[in-house]
């Protein structure tokens, strides 16, 4: 389910400069120890094809992110990197239930369960990545239907880099990675805030090395 991850994200080449109160990256992908998130940790109930129908039918007016991502653009005349958010240390059981939410985004993708990484949007991301055709038809087409999940061979790994705190309530989160189905590396920035009480992702973007 590789169209998922990198259809919600920009594919671009960048640099990631984390901001002040990030835990800092000494290289684009550090040395950290890589884990594979199992299916069995794709806890989220899954969002169901009627939720996912009314998306499609008000998705024309998409509110903006709650923290905008700029887009690194290494083609200009001048190469802009990709600045992180500024924010505070994030620790104890708020650190645990953000990483939590980010782990499951990999589970899923790894169980090959679209609707249930689906599910892990708010409202707006949702209402963005289905109005601007972000996901490919075919997914869409077979939405719900069952499909093995990812073979151990292609999985994704991946390690929490850094967190911070933008604001009460949103969080930023630098994840690090390895596609075992392409053999590369990757770094995913995400936002999670708070919705309705549930911590949910509201941007994510993809920085390749």
């Amino acid at each position: 389910m590789n169209h998922i991850r990198c259809a919600c994200s920009a594919l671009v080449a960048g640099t990631l400069l984390l901001g002040s109160g990030t835990a800092g990256a000494q290289s684009p992908v550090p040395d950290l120890d890589l884990s594979v998130p199992g299916a069995d940790q794709c806890e989220v109930a899954p969002l169901s094809r009627d939720d996912l129908a009314a998306v499609s039918e008000d998705a024309s007016t998409v509110s903006s992110p709650v923290i905008p991502l700029e887009t690194p653009n290494t083609e200009a005349a001048t190469p802009t990197p990709f600045v992180a958010p500024e924010g505070t240390a994030v620790s104890g059981e708020a650190a645990a239930n953000v990483e939590s939410i980010a782990v499951q985004y990999y589970a899923c993708q790894n169980a090959n369960d679209l609707l249930r990484t689906l599910a892990l949007f708010t409202d707006r991301y949702l209402d963005q990545i289905v109005g601007q055709g972000d996901i490919e038809p075919e997914a869409l087409a077979t939405i719900g239907t069952p499909v093995p999940a990812r073979l151990e061979s292609e999985q994704l790994a991946i390690a929490v880099n850094g967190m911070i705190e933008i604001e009460p309530g949103m969080y930023g989160v630098d994840i690090v990675g390895l596609d075992h189905a392409t053999n590369e590396e990757f770094t995913d920035y995400l936002i999670v805030i708070d919705q309705d009480g549930e911590l949910r992702i509201d941007e994510v973007l993809r920085l390749s090395t």
